[in-house]
């Protein structure tokens, strides 16, 4: 963790967390809820509406504050992030103006440079999946890092009876997922997931949402709490600065000869 701190809290933060979405595909007939009633038909309309307010633009620049504590660490950054749909995200780390990581994410690829001690770390999407313990792949981490709501045909649907909120659960053998919506619009409050057999928990959360084209609104606040029993303990808040849609940009995946691979 301390050889290259940076790599493994962005790659484990987005593998972690889109296991949330993910895996709320299989849902087990015997789900059962607390104190809630169950929801009207879910008619086209109302998903024809969350689909409608899903963002998903050519290109994407955004600046943000990142802080995380790591088993009782603190780190501080800024973070630039480029990306261009289906084809590359680029994320550039920097500590009191120097930049100390970067991050590429392809099609096939994750690759992260270490900036002050001139080394990097190559897996292909496959092994990084099997890294952290799920498949991925970079359309998932899109919808991670725009914010959508990724829904599956066979998710539950139902509404708590105090906050009328509407709740997506999805259970299957090792996971149980929650995502919550919030009326009237219908944005992504919260995601928590539980992993049974690691004795793990995520937590995140969605907040301070802004308009930023066409109706659509934009999380610029964003946080992460991992815990588990045996792994790191993990929390993060990215706060975005600012966000650009339509700004073309010219960035590619560059490992400069003099770096050493680990």
């Amino acid at each position: 963790m301390n050889r290259f701190p940076w790599y493994l809290i962005l790659c484990g933060l987005i593998g972690i967390s889109l296991l949330a979405s993910c895996k709320t595909s299989k849902i087990a007939s015997k789900t059962t809820t607390t104190k809630t009633t169950a929801a009207p038909v879910i008619t086209d309309t109302f998903m024809k509406e969350l689909a409608g307010r899903k963002h998903s633009p050519k290109f994407l620049q955004a600046s943000a504050q990142v802080n995380a504590d790591v088993n009782g660490e603190n780190y501080n950054v800024t973070a630039q992030i480029k990306m261009l749909k289906d084809e590359l995200i680029w994320v550039s780390v920097k500590k009191f103006g120097l930049e100390v990581a970067r991050v590429f994410i392809t099609k096939d690829s994750v690759i992260a440079l270490n900036r002050i001690e001139r080394t990097y770390l190559a897996n292909s999407m496959l092994e990084f999946g099997k890294s952290v313990g799920f498949p991925l792949n970079i359309h998932l981490i899109q919808e991670l890092l725009l914010g959508n709501i990724i829904i599956q045909p066979s998710v539950e649907f139902c509404q708590e009876e105090k906050s009328k909120v509407t709740t997506l659960r999805g259970r299957d053998d090792n996971f149980l997922s929650v995502i919550t919506l919030l009326p009237p619009k219908f944005f992504l409050d919260e995601m928590e997931l539980k992993d049974h057999h690691a004795e793990r928990s995520l937590n995140s959360k969605y907040i301070h949402y802004q308009l930023v084209k066409d109706d659509k609104y934009f999380s610029y606040l964003r946080t992460y709490e991992l815990k588990s029993e045996k792994d790191d303990q993990l929390n993060v808040e990215i706060k975005f600065n600012q966000v650009d849609w339509e700004l073309p940009f010219d960035a590619k995946v560059e490992i400069p000869g003099r770096y050493r691979k680990i």
